[in-house]
């Protein structure tokens, strides 16, 4: 080294050499002493810059980034729809007729069942672990048939009640999301409201005959299940749930009253699609 060069400026050039590539690059002060870790590699400093207000993504970059992003299940509205099987009751069936001759008769057969199937089909959102929905559930059509339909009457009655019901119901549910990815066991309660359309015919007729009475009945219930994720969107949906659709009231004739409730237990298996 020549004499009078101060020792230090060979390394300062060299130094100022390495620096050149990134300035000439484009990389900021800012970005140039950043942590490297910050980026993950040399293809974020853009994707840093764009979330800072600075230069944007192009379309291709974020397609990319959204092609790697997994797809969310929760904060979204879905569609579920099913069917089920299992079994419709009426029971509780008593008398409850205003007129003095009916009043102190007691009821022959208190209860009735049938095997059920039944469709569902439900508008619904999901948060992290807590689902809502409102559902349409028809179930099938019951007989109420007894044969005397009391047991201590002087002219003993038949009856024929075929009982339709069309039920309204919001769901709640609670989806325990740390079983496994993607399956989540869950339990839900019910609540809304039941249409009951009820066509009767009683022989003989004593006083004048009805033919058909419609009523509104608040229901309820409550149910477990599992969902498993299918796809990204699409959930299998199994479930089991007892339901307590409400009361009835028959009026095959005047003065007559035949009061019950009815309730549905069912098995159901559905598909939820996420949107």
């Amino acid at each position: 080294m020549r004499q009078g060069t101060p020792s230090y400026l060979p390394r300062l050039v060299l130094g100022m050499a390495m620096l050149w590539p990134a300035v000439s690059l484009g990389v900021g002060e800012d970005d140039f002493w950043r942590d490297p870790a910050e980026y993950g590699n040399s293809q974020s400093v853009r994707f840093y810059r764009a979330i800072k207000g600075g230069q944007p993504l192009s379309p291709q970059e974020e397609q990319a980034i959204k092609d790697l992003t997994p797809t969310k299940d929760t904060d979204r509205y879905y569609v579920r729809i099913g069917y089920g099987l299992g079994r419709k009751m009426v029971n509780g069936i008593s008398n409850q007729s205003n007129d003095p001759k009916l009043s102190g008769l007691n009821i022959n057969q208190t209860s009735a069942a049938t095997n059920e199937t039944s469709l569902f089909i439900a508008l619904g959102y999901v948060w992290e672990s807590l689902r809502v929905d409102l559902e349409w559930l028809s179930t099938k059509n019951i007989t109420y048939a007894p044969n005397p339909l009391f047991v201590n009457a002087t002219t003993p009655q038949k009856l024929n009640a075929n009982i339709a019901s069309t039920t309204g119901l919001l769901n709640f549910y609670y989806d325990y999301r740390g079983f496994a990815e993607h399956i989540y066991p869950y339990v839900m309660l019910t609540v809304g409201g039941t249409e009951v359309r009820a066509t009767t015919t009683i022989t003989p007729v004593t006083t004048t005959a009805n033919g058909t009475q419609n009523s509104f009945s608040m229901s309820y219930g409550a149910g477990v299940g599992i969902r498993f994720g299918i796809f990204s969107s699409l959930y299998l949906d199994l479930n089991a749930r007892y339901i307590v659709l409400g009361l009835f009231n028959l009026k095959p004739q005047t003065q007559m009253s035949i009061q019950g409730r009815q309730s549905v237990s069912l098995l159901g298996i559905g598909a939820i699609w996420l949107f």
